[in-house]
């Protein structure tokens, strides 16, 4: 299968699709986030890279780079939520209602630390941002116009940024996070969490940096065990009426919790799919509401017995 210019990842097809109607984000198979959307489902996306690492003996080793057939994925039952196990770690990644994307980082091994690595393209733009690590919560920030993201761990870390001055990866691959702490233009920065094992990472959207931090430092306060215990009980919760064939069952669940994530909860519409080739190269935008399926998806809503949705997506 064709690749994009990463080589991580198939080219136009996205593997699995996590969100909560307003933050969609798409993975690859590697368990790579490879899009991220917000505050709506079809606005322009936010990333450039976002990747994770582990660090041991002044290197690091990103968790994406071996072949597809190294790693097994699959959702929770029943649930948006992904888990990716790989040869160095296990991943597990879901959306919180309040616009906040979680991912769990499990490594096989005890003696490494988990390392993140962003470099945003806030509104699909690689110029006009800004970075910082806010002073107060240690957490790593990124902004544009009204579009800010905030990055943190639970536990102790280190962040820091780079841009015009100098990107900050090749440092943090070595484990190292000088200290600057703010730039602007193409900006990037990373997180290296303090102890070795398992770590939990939040990213918070918000319509202003101090928006976005307050997200962030609120879901901090919250244990990310029950914030995954709250999205698979919300999302079995709303898997609304029955089909009578127990071998499509599976299907039909699966089915009611895409549309909950292609459903954008604030105009009604329901787009074909995550964008995943926005320059048109092999079809006409899939990050559209097509009149032609969104009947087809009405009726699958007023089948499910999901009239909220239907008339919203009428209303739109």
């Amino acid at each position: 299968m064709e690749r994009d210019a990463t080589g991580r990842r198939v080219k136009f097809l996205p593997a699995a699709v996590v969100g909560n109607g307003a933050l969609l984000a798409t993975l690859s198979a590697r368990g790579e986030v490879e899009r991220l959307f917000w505050p709506s489902v079809d606005w322009g996306q936010h990333l450039g890279e976002l990747r994770l690492g582990l660090v041991a003996g002044g290197s690091a080793t990103w968790l994406d780079e071996d072949e597809d057939d190294a790693y097994a994925q699959a959702y929770v039952e029943d649930a948006n939520a992904v888990r990716t196990g790989g040869p160095l770690a296990e991943l597990v990644d879901f959306a919180l209602p309040e616009d906040v994307l979680i991912r769990r980082v499990r490594p096989a091994a005890d003696n490494a630390r988990v390392l993140l690595y962003c470099r945003p393209e806030l509104d699909e733009s690689v110029r006009y941002g800004s970075a910082y690590v806010d002073t107060g919560t240690g957490a790593l920030v990124f902004y544009r116009r009204d579009r800010a993201l905030a990055i943190g761990l639970w536990g102790e870390f280190a962040a820091a940024c780079g841009g015009q001055s100098g990107s900050i990866r090749e440092e943090a691959e070595r484990g190292e996070l000088p200290r600057r702490t703010i730039d602007q233009g193409a900006v990037d920065g990373a997180l290296l969490a303090a102890q070795t094992g398992p770590v939990d990472v939040a990213l918070a959207f918000g319509a202003s940096p101090a928006e976005a931090l307050a997200l962030l430092r609120s879901t901090l306060l919250r244990s990310p065990e029950e914030l995954l215990e709250r999205r698979v009980s919300d999302d079995r919760a709303g898997l609304t009426g029955e089909t009578s064939e127990p071998a499509l069952s599976a299907l039909y669940k699966r089915s009611l919790l895409v549309l909950d994530l292609a459903a954008d909860r604030a105009s009604g519409g329901v787009i074909a799919a995550p964008e995943f080739d926005s320059v048109f190269a092999g079809c006409g935008g899939y990050g559209f509401v097509w009149g032609r399926d969104l009947a087809y998806i009405v009726l699958g809503m007023l089948a499910a017995g999901r009239s909220d949705q239907a008339r919203a997506g009428l209303r739109w």
